[in-house]
């Protein structure tokens, strides 16, 4: 006898919901890894094994001892091999001492102490001349006390004020011994010139006038 009833529906069990960090098969995997990208097999995610590092050295002393050229020997105790002193260069650097380079660097004594030339440079400008340079020192004492500036003034040889026992300042300056240049305050050359004229001290107050953007009193026919 039919009672109009239909039968029940049976359900589908739903898949059950994969979690980050949990495979298929509900393994109990960390909780937040990152699950395996797809097609990507599983065993390219592990952790690499670790590298001894005696091996890393062993196979790095062995591609040393193949490659061509000479041995470097870097063991302890292993001292480079000696031989004769260089000789001293003689020839200067075409720049050095010329007008928009840098002071060239020398060892010099002054009062009993080791010092630079560029130690000599302060905040002023500063006149460094050789052996025979007194008049340029004179010259540099006028001239700024002209324009009202302060112009330091520095000899540089053996037995000078500043005491270059070689005698290697002329050579590195690009200067003879009766030359002089100027530095700026930031050790740059302004300003270079030979033995003396008849007039160093004008010839030295023009030259600040024009540095320092004045009218020199030498030009207009003033005292010089």
């Amino acid at each position: 006898m039919e009672t109009g009833r239909r039968p029940a529906r049976r359900r589908r069990p739903r898949p059950a919901r994969q979690l980050p960090g949990r495979t298929a098969s509900g393994g109990g995997a960390r909780p937040g890894a990152v699950p395996a990208a797809a097609g990507r097999p599983p065993a390219a995610l592990g952790p690499e094994p670790a590298d001894d590092g005696r091996a890393r050295r062993r196979r790095s002393r062995q591609r040393a001892r193949r490659a061509p050229g000479l041995p470097l020997r870097l063991r302890r105790g292993d001292r480079p091999a000696t031989g004769p002193a260089l000789p001293r260069g003689r020839r200067p650097h075409p720049r050095r001492g010329a007008p928009g380079s840098r002071l060239p660097h020398l060892w010099v004594e002054r009062h009993g102490r080791r010092v630079s030339t560029l130690d000599l440079v302060g905040s002023r400008f500063t006149l460094l001349t050789g052996a025979d340079g007194d008049r340029w020192i004179r010259a540099a004492r006028e001239a700024g006390e002209r324009l009202g500036v302060v112009v330091a003034a520095h000899r540089i040889g053996p037995g000078a004020e500043v005491d270059d026992p070689e005698g290697d300042w002329p050579r590195l300056a690009g200067l003879d011994e009766a030359g002089a240049l100027l530095a700026r305050p930031d050790q740059f050359v302004a300003w270079r010139a030979g033995a003396p004229s008849d007039d160093p001290a004008g010839e030295l107050e023009r030259v600040l006038a024009r540095l320092l953007a004045r009218e020199s009193p030498a030009e207009h026919g003033g005292p010089a």
